[in-house]
């Protein structure tokens, strides 16, 4: 029963974009608290390690699945997830170090 309820909760587009949007927030909360502790770049790479073995426990039988693919595509792959991941994260977290944030009152 619980399992059927958290399987139509997660097959509805609202429920995740709610997500979406909770965790890009939650992205910029902990960087702006982080802005005084560590350095952009190292943030950047940190929160990645860490998503990288989250995603891997979870799509490591897929990867293995599509190891042809992915080997063919790799250039593209691996400029899509620098410019991607990797520049906007640290343009980000360097937006937040070097700006304040005006808080609504």
């Amino acid at each position: 029963m619980v399992a059927r309820a958290l399987g139509d909760a997660w097959s509805r587009a609202f429920v995740l974009l709610t997500f979406t949007a909770l965790f890009w927030a939650d992205n910029a909360i902990v960087a702006q608290a982080a802005r005084d502790v560590v350095t952009p770049v190292t943030l950047a790479f940190w929160r990645w390690s860490f998503a990288l073995l989250l995603i891997l426990s979870f799509a490591w039988r897929y990867l293995r699945l599509d190891w042809s693919l992915i080997r063919e595509n790799w250039k593209i792959l691996m400029v899509l997830g620098c410019l991607g991941i990797g520049a906007f994260n640290t343009l980000l977290y360097t937006g937040f170090q070097e700006t304040t944030i005006l808080y609504a009152m």
